[in-house]
């Protein structure tokens, strides 16, 4: 590899443990959900706006990346799009993936019964699956290439 070429790569390696690129990255990250969430409940900027009784402007500044958000602005934020903010705090040797899951539950059978003092008292069986739908954060060793590794499963709070 070319000398600068090696130098370059050292500088990106290490400007990614750096406290600005973290706040960028978290920054974009947090503003890339909020633009997802927008697109999947058909939210323009101007009713975020709206809904979170602020200018077009300030909108604007968020969706570009370029608002220096406060933990109250951020739950503002989610709350106009009809989602929940959620914090992870990790050890810095653990990787964490964040998915999306689904699971549907067997069978289960629910009963329910009618008061006995009713005209016509019955009972009636009902055989159903349950579905949940969530966010799960797997944490893993540090070995990045595999995070599902001695992974541990936990529902997000």
């Amino acid at each position: 590899m070319h000398p600068i070429a090696e130098r370059v790569k050292a500088l990106v390696a290490s400007a990614r443990h750096g406290h600005r690129y973290k706040v960028e990255s978290s920054i974009l990250e947090f503003t890339e959900q909020i633009v997802a969430r927008m697109e999947q409940k058909e939210i323009s900027p101007k009713s975020l706006a709206e809904r979170m009784g602020v200018k077009p402007s300030y909108v604007s500044k968020i969706l570009r990346g370029t608002s220096n958000f406060t933990l109250d602005s951020m739950i503002k934020i989610c709350s106009a799009v009809g989602a929940e903010y959620c914090f992870h705090v990790r050890p810095i040797e653990v990787t964490a993936v964040w998915e999306t899951y689904e699971t549907v539950s067997p069978v289960v059978s629910v009963e329910f019964h009618t008061s006995p003092a009713a005209d016509s008292a019955r009972s009636d069986r009902y055989d159903v699956n349950v579905s949940v739908l969530g966010v799960a954060c797997i944490e893993g060793a540090s070995d990045r290439s595999s995070p599902s590794q001695n992974a541990e499963l936990s529902p997000a709070a």
